[in-house]
């Protein structure tokens, strides 16, 4: 019989310690886009789930993704052969790059799909063009699975379209639920199958199943990645080592939009709005985007006085307001004892969209006058 020989799984010790196995992941469409997720603009802001596989979750991308495991290129030192009847577990893991390589933890990216029932997505084939000539998957792992929140406890994943979740469903990482199995009278995983075996099925595609991000924890930027291992069940007391790839999942927002809160724009300085010397001084924010949005408006005294205003700015518009109008808006929250326009200050604007400002300063009766773009 023709044997399918990988290198998963396997117990290797060096000076008496464990070793991890490790393979490369590839992806059919290349390199992952930028996730039209994360962003303040052009995006889906109802914080829906993102669906590596689906191109209408990427910023400009046309071709689906579709995540590949060539099995046989874990630890190619020690070979473990796997045979037909030889069943496999998937455990799968979100990482985030925020500028230090991929990290694991609580990053702000977060598993969004149950697939206790539908099991996690797989197709083996013989070789890579095979396995990206379709998109469908004509097998899967079997569940039940774990999900595990960043600290190992167990977590329940959200799959509405929220966007503040609960502690409890800010999930991490999906492993095989072995226990649960075999209480049911069945194993977790994928057995290997004869046509596998006789076939040499050693390029594997595994569906990642859905996220969702935390706008408020993530950066403009930030990478997403997902650790994907499999492992052979086993009875024994002693587990074998996963073997395990890194599928880069994208780039978090599209080129050109920010994080919100990730922009914040500084009006370095104003005079008093009650100012004798100028009788004129204004300032703008100005939405350099298609979509509608708003800005939180801080104005800091010099005499310790502080007031927030937010306010609403339309697709490509303008908020235009001066400095008197704006101290006197009834929506401003005023803390300190001080009067709100009395001394210097000031401002610091933070969008919800890409932005720019610009401030003038004038005495429109003897015509001095002075101007400059926030930072």
């Amino acid at each position: 019989m023709k044997k399918l020989t990988t290198v998963l799984l396997t117990l290797s010790f060096v000076f008496g310690v464990a070793a991890m196995s490790s393979a490369a992941c590839f992806n059919c469409a290349g390199d992952a886009g930028n996730i039209a997720r994360g962003c303040s603009t052009t995006q889906d802001q109802a914080c829906a789930p993102f669906d590596f596989e689906n191109p209408n979750d990427y910023c400009n991308s046309k071709t689906p993704n579709r995540a590949l495991f060539k099995i046989c290129d874990c630890i190619p030192e020690i070979f473990t052969t796997i045979l037909a009847g030889d069943t496999i577990d998937v455990s799968m893991e979100i990482l985030v790059d925020s500028g230090n390589g991929p990290v694991a933890g609580d990053n702000g990216v977060y598993w969004a799909e149950n697939v206790d029932a539908s099991g996690i997505g797989l197709g083996t084939y013989n070789n890579q063009a095979d396995a990206c000539a379709e998109y469908a998957y004509g097998s899967y792992f079997a569940g039940p699975f774990n999900y595990l929140l960043a600290d190992g406890k167990a977590g329940t994943v959200n799959t509405g379209a929220v966007c503040d979740i609960p502690d409890t469903n800010r999930v991490v990482k999906i492993t095989p639920n072995r226990a649960a199995a075999a209480q049911a009278g069945h194993p977790t995983g994928y057995t290997v199958t004869p046509a596998d075996d006789f076939g040499n099925m050693a390029t594997w595609a595994i569906n990642i199943p859905a996220m969702r991000v935390d706008n408020n924890k993530v950066n403009a930027g930030d990478k997403v990645w997902v650790k994907i291992c499999l492992s052979r069940y086993s009875d024994g007391i002693c587990e074998e080592l996963p073997c395990c790839c890194e599928i880069y999942i994208g780039q978090l927002c599209c080129p050109g939009d920010t994080a919100p809160g990730a922009q914040s724009l500084v009006y370095p300085y104003f005079p008093p709005a009650n100012s004798t010397a100028f009788n004129l001084i204004g300032m703008t924010i100005t939405n350099l985007t298609a979509t509608a949005g708003s800005a939180v408006i801080t104005m800091y005294e010099s005499d310790g006085t502080v007031g927030t205003l937010t306010v609403n700015v339309p697709a490509n518009g303008i908020y235009l307001s001066t400095l008197g109008s704006l101290v006197a808006d009834p929506n401003m929250v005023k803390t300190g004892t001080g009067t709100l326009g009395d001394s210097m200050s000031y401002i610091v604007v933070k969008p919800t969209f890409s932005a720019a400002g610009f401030v003038m300063i004038a005495d429109t009766i003897d015509g001095a006058s002075m101007g400059y773009l926030a930072k």
